[in-house]
């Protein structure tokens, strides 16, 4: 995958996806969905705000839902997670390099 493709992907939550995927296409509330999927709306509130991932739990009950598998779910946060990572530390080794540089500026 390339930097471009990280990125993009790390600005894509699976969150944002479940929203408009899932709860719009059939109409529901976050509430309805809570109640739907057996967990606390702030749970459900907290992943379809970026601000929680999906746990295997989670995805086990979108899979009970027919909201694809709990495969997909796991791979898509594992993608997001992965591609954040990356690019936190690409930008650990850019400040490096430009540390580097200032030094030997110094010098």
């Amino acid at each position: 995958m390339s930097m471009m493709s990280d990125e993009i992907v790390a600005n894509i939550h699976p969150g944002e996806a479940l929203r408009e995927d899932c709860l719009k296409a059939e109409g529901l509330t976050v509430t309805a969905a809570a109640e739907k999927l057996g967990v606390a709306r702030t749970t459900l509130d907290r992943v379809l705000n970026g601000r929680g991932g999906i746990s295997a739990d989670m995805a086990l009950r979108f899979e009970e839902l027919g909201w694809s598998n709990a495969d997909f779910w796991m791979r898509y946060q594992a993608s997001y997670d992965l591609a954040n990572a990356r690019m936190r530390a690409r930008k650990r080794a850019e400040a490096i390099v430009t540390e580097t540089r200032q030094a030997g500026a110094l010098l």
